[in-house]
C-alpha cells in the first residue's frame, strides 16, 4: 500500500533575498499582491541581468527560486553564481545538498562557510539561522538559529519574520497573529502557512474556508507549496468541492517547480490514475524525482517500484537500496520492508539480526506489521533468542491495532 501525504505542510524557509549589490524587494502596499513582491514580476526583472552574466543576480534569482520551493531552477542559478564565487550561493547549494540527505562530512564542509558571520548581510544571518536550526553542518542550535532570524527580522526581512513567527511553537495564538499581519501584507510564504493555521485549528479556530481563501491567496504568486496545499485540499474536499482533476493540476504545477512533496504525490496520481490516466513510467519518474530530493515518501514508494516492477523493471537490489534509505529516515513502512529483505535474503544475503533490527524500529514506533513481525521474530528466534513472554507481549501491541495474523498467533499460543 503506497502512502500518500494527505496533510498539508507549509513551509518554514521563506522568500525574497536581498543579495550585495542588489536592491531589496519591499513587501506590497495595502496588502495586495501583484506589486513588487510578486513573485513572478521579480523573477523577470532578475532573469535578465542574470541570463547578462551578473553574480548578485545570479544569486537573488536563485535564492528567490529556492525560497519559493523550485528548487530545480533555483540550483540552476545558484550554480552559476557559485561558480563565479557567490558564496552565498555556494552555502545554500550545501544547504540544498544536505537536506537532500547528502550528509557526509557535513562539518568539514560548513567550516568554509563560518565567515558568512563575518558578512552584515540578511541573506548571511538567514543561511547561518536556517544552518543552526536544521543541523546543517553543525549542531543543531534553536536559540542560535533564532537570534540570526531576529537580527535579519529587524531589518525588515520577511523571510526571518515568518521563520520567527513559525518558531512561536510554544504560543501558537502569538504566532498566528505574526503571520496574519506579515500575510495580509502580500507575502505569499506566510498565506500559505496563514491557510495551514486556519486549516488546521493553529493559534485559532480551525476554518477551512479561511485555509482555502489564503492558499489561493498564494497560489495566485504561483507559489510552490500553496499549489500543492490547494491541490490536496481539491482532493479530499476540504473547504472545497472534491475535484481529482483539479487537485491534479495543481499537484502537477507544485510538482514541475521542483517542490518535492508534490512530485511524490504527482507519482502517486499517475500510479493510481488520480484526475489523470493511469502511467505507472510516468508515476516512476515522479518518485525518483522526489526521491532524489530526500523525500523519504517517494524513497519507499521507489522502493516499491522496483520491487514490484511498476514503471520500471524489476529490481530487488535497488528496491533494497531505497527502502534502506527511507528507513533511516525513520519511515516505518521501509523499515518493515527492510526487515523483510533482511530475513529472506531479498537482493542481498539473509541477516536475520540486521531483520529482527529493523523489526524493532518500526514496531516501537507503533507500526502494526512490525509489531507482529517482531512477536514472530522472538517466538521463533529468529535474530534474538527465542522467548514466548516477548513474542506475546508484541502480538498483543499488534493485535491491539486489528492486525489479523497477530491475533491469530495469540490464539494458538493460549
Amino acid at each position: 500500500m503506497r502512502k500518500f501525504l494527505l496533510f498539508a505542510a507549509f513551509a518554514t524557509l521563506l522568500s525574497l533575498p536581498a543579495a550585495a549589490g542588489a536592491a531589496s524587494p519591499q513587501l506590497p502596499e495595502n496588502g495586495k499582491e501583484g506589486q513588487s513582491l510578486s513573485t513572478a514580476q521579480v523573477i523577470t526583472e532578475q532573469e535578465k541581468l542574470a541570463g547578462a552574466g551578473n553574480t548578485d543576480a545570479q544569486y537573488w534569482l536563485g535564492e528567490m527560486l529556492f525560497q519559493n520551493h523550485s528548487i530545480v531552477s533555483a540550483k540552476k542559478w545558484l550554480e552559476k553564481a557559485a561558480a563565479n564565487g557567490n558564496l552565498l550561493a555556494e552555502a545554500r547549494l550545501f544547504y540544498i545538498r544536505f537536506c537532500s540527505g547528502q550528509k557526509n562530512d557535513s562539518t568539514k564542509q560548513f567550516n568554509k562557510f563560518e565567515k558568512l558571520a563575518e558578512l552584515d548581510s540578511d541573506d548571511a544571518k538567514i543561511l547561518l539561522g536556517d544552518f543552526y536550526l536544521a543541523g546543517c553542518g553543525v549542531t543543531k542550535d534553536r536559540r542560535r538559529a533564532i537570534v540570526y532570524f531576529t537580527s535579519a527580522a529587524q531589518n525588515g526581512d520577511p523571510r526571518a519574520q515568518v521563520s520567527l513567527a513559525l518558531e512561536e511553537v510554544e504560543a501558537p495564538e502569538k504566532s498566528f497573529e505574526k503571520i496574519g499581519k506579515i500575510a495580509e501584507q502580500g507575502y505569499a510564504p506566510a498565506q500559505n502557512s496563514l491557510g495551514f493555521y486556519y486549516e488546521n485549528g493553529k493559534g485559532t479556530p480551525k476554518d477551512v474556508q479561511k485555509a482555502v481563501f489564503w492558499y489561493q491567496k498564494a497560489v495566485k504568486q504561483n507559489y510552490a507549496p500553496a499549489l500543492y496545499n490547494l491541490g490536496l485540499n481539491y482532493e479530499t474536499g476540504t473547504g472545497v468541492p472534491k475535484d481529482s482533476q483539479k487537485a491534479f493540476t495543481l499537484v502537477k504545477q507544485a510538482a514541475e517547480q521542483g517542490y518535492a512533496p508534490a512530485q511524490n504525490s504527482l507519482g502517486f496520481y499517475y500510479e493510481n490514475g488520480k484526475g489523470t490516466p493511469k502511467n505507472p513510467q510516468k508515476a516512476f519518474i515522479w518518485y525518483h524525482k522526489a526521491a532524489e530530493q530526500g523525500n523519504v515518501i517517494a524513497q519507499a514508494n521507489l522502493g516499491f517500484c522496483y520491487q514490484d516492477g511498476t514503471g520500471t523493471p524489476k529490481d530487488p537490489r535497488k528496491a533494497f537500496l531505497w527502502f534502506q534509505k527511507a528507513a533511516e529516515q525513520g519511515d516505518t513502512t521501509a523499515q518493515v520492508g527492510l526487515g523483510i529483505y533482511y530475513e529472506n535474503g531479498i537482493g542481498m544475503p539473509k541477516d536475520p539480526q540486521q531483520a529482527f533490527t529493523w523489526y524493532q524500529k518500526a514496531a516501537e514506533q507503533g507500526d502494526a506489521n512490525a509489531q507482529s513481525s517482531l512477536g514472530l521474530c522472538y517466538e521463533n528466534g529468529i535474530g534474538v533468542p527465542k522467548d514466548l513472554q516477548k513474542a506475546v507481549f508484541w502480538y498483543q501491541k499488534a493485535a491491539g491495532q486489528g492486525d489479523k495474523f497477530a491475533q491469530k498467533k495469540l490464539q494458538e499460543l493460549r
